[in-house]
């Protein structure tokens, strides 16, 4: 399993819902949010290879930016009233949060998973991860490595579109080229005409 956008948005979207107890909370991050996430899934990359890294690594990690940050005041959020505002995904995966997590003792990481935000806000990590290994019959929340790779190779080129159409399964609401792509739109109904069920696993016909 190779993370990626869709993987960092269930972990932030599970710990905020946690921390500020909003079970129906939902995070749809922007354009901007994505462009900061793959700014941090880069981060990891060049550190450990993404390859390298599973369920175990991104639990620790956002449970300790959570706990990091969990009596934190984010005076630079607050509403006119004065009223502190809330911990945002920069907050967790920006540069200065990633260079905390590097700067942390590495000795006392056991304590992650008994730390005050992980016993106040009774998390489960069976819980989130469950949310990222798919069931059988559910959509798998990854996208396909290979792929991603041809989806970089001429984005947004004139070349491009064709090259997706002959090595890819097409546009995918979790790559964030995709999602990028000026032929996103075409490409959609591209895969809407000649691979239903595709399609269809994807969600798009619902």
């Amino acid at each position: 399993m190779i993370f990626g956008v869709a993987e960092v948005t269930v972990y932030y979207q599970y710990f905020y819902q946690k921390k500020y107890n909003s079970p129906k909370y939902r995070f749809k991050p922007t354009p901007q949010a994505e462009k900061k996430i793959q700014i941090f899934l880069d981060l990891l990359e060049k550190r450990y290879s993404l390859e390298t890294l599973g369920l175990n690594f991104f639990s620790n990690y956002f449970l300790f930016q959570f706990n990091r940050t969990h009596n934190q005041v984010f005076q630079r959020f607050a509403s006119k009233a004065g009223v502190p505002g809330r911990v945002q995904i920069y907050d967790i995966i920006g540069k200065t949060a990633f260079q905390y997590w590097l700067d942390r003792n590495t000795e006392y990481d056991w304590t992650l998973r008994d730390n005050e935000f992980y016993k106040l806000n009774k998390v489960s990590l069976k819980e989130v991860e469950s949310l990222i290994e798919a069931p059988p019959g559910m959509i798998p929340l990854t996208v396909i490595r290979s792929e991603e790779v041809e989806k970089h190779r001429f984005h947004n080129e004139p070349r491009g579109f064709l090259n997706c159409i002959e090595h890819t399964s097409l546009f995918n609401h979790r790559s964030l080229n995709c999602v990028t792509c000026k032929s996103k739109n075409d490409c959609k109904e591209l895969l809407k005409n000649n691979y239903e069920h595709i399609y269809q696993e994807r969600g798009y016909g619902k």
